[in-house]
């Protein structure tokens, strides 16, 4: 089965879930023209406390309401895109500690995205055993799409700034094996979102030999790319870095 035929049947799942509930810290913006938009997220967002975190739902691109949080609110948050339209449109968003204005570290970001997306896969996998299908295929979706945003975003924008940097090659310094090993997660991934359409498939090898390698490939990231990136780029190079994340989307 095709990707996007299985995405489909993930989405229906997690669709037939919605009819019965929004998650309750859903802000769904569907329908608002743009200044009561904006006015119901920040309305949301000032209420949260660090650590706490709204779905942003909205039936446009929500690239405008990040751009209005990273000139309003630059460093007291986290986004994380979850699911890229085309008639829906989510955003996770993170209240941070912090003062507005303040820089942002890259290897911070990336290593909290890290944890994201294991957080995502753990509440998929706990629904799944508990037979609540459409909530699993709900939180599997945004696992799913975070990790392959996360490997396009190290592939496009992180490797070959460190390769430039470090004057390390792309064919046989740490990057190509790093590249390599995002091959084989994407090649995992697939076939775990095949056999997580069907509620009779048992899924738990596919699980375990996916989320074993994610974190061997994780802490080889946090040990052999991030602290040379930590090292060798200026503080204002982080920051900009962190908002084109923020930004980038499959």
């Amino acid at each position: 089965m095709r990707r996007s035929a299985t995405d489909a049947l993930l989405r229906e799942g997690r669709m037939e879930q919605e009819k019965q509930t929004m998650p309750s810290n859903a802000v769904d913006v569907r329908g608002l023209a743009h200044r009561a938009a904006f006015a119901r997220l920040f309305e949301r967002f000032e209420a949260l406390t660090p650590g706490e975190s709204l779905e942003l739902v909205s039936g446009d691109d929500p690239r405008l309401f990040l751009g209005l949080l990273q000139y309003e609110r630059k460093g007291l948050f986290d986004w994380i895109p979850l699911e890229n339209g085309p008639s829906v449109f989510r955003a996770l968003v993170s209240r941070r500690e912090g003062t507005v204005g303040a820089l942002r570290r890259l290897t911070e970001a990336l290593s909290e995205d890290h944890r994201r997306i294991g957080e995502f896969a753990q509440r998929a996998w706990a629904a799944r055993l508990e037979n609540r299908f459409d909530e699993s295929a709900h939180w599997f979706l945004f696992f799913a799409h975070g990790l392959a945003r996360h490997l396009a975003f190290e592939e496009k924008e992180l490797f070959p700034l460190f390769e430039r940097i470090t004057g390390l090659s792309s064919e046989n310094g740490p990057t190509a094996t790093l590249r390599d090993e995002h091959k084989n997660l994407r090649a995992l991934l697939d076939e775990t979102r095949r056999a997580f359409v069907d509620p009779a498939t048992d899924v738990d090898p596919l699980q375990s030999v996916l989320m074993t390698f994610l974190d061997h490939h994780s802490r080889k990231e946090d040990k052999l790319i991030y602290p040379e990136a930590e090292k060798l780029l200026t503080s204002y190079e982080h920051d900009e870095l962190v908002e084109r994340f923020q930004i980038f989307d499959l």
